[in-house]
């Protein structure tokens, strides 16, 4: 065997294993990859539900507390027909 045919075995044998730790890499990233979208998915998923779950709770316990006093009923309505109006106005001024 020539120098050149060994010079080139050599270089061809590292260049072999350099590709297949490249494949190897690759495919540790394909699934980390896979791994933290799946786990993103699924908090995603949940805190929309945690979300949700509070909010509901939240304005069941404010629709109990205007239920029992009309005057915090008209305290609150009237808040939030100003409020309102100050997001329209918001919003118009955006637009």
């Amino acid at each position: 065997m020539g120098i050149f045919a060994s010079t080139r075995d050599a270089i061809c044998g590292v260049l072999d294993r350099v590709t297949q730790a490249t494949e190897t890499v690759g495919k540790s990233l394909d699934m980390a990859t896979t791994y933290v979208d799946n786990r993103a998915t699924m908090f995603e998923d949940d805190d929309m539900a945690a979300v949700a779950t509070a909010s509901a709770e939240r304005q069941a316990e404010l629709k109990r507390k205007l239920d029992a006093d009309e005057d915090a009923a008209a305290i609150y309505n009237d808040l939030i027909a100003k409020l309102e109006k100050r997001r329209e106005a918001r919003n118009a001024r955006r637009n």
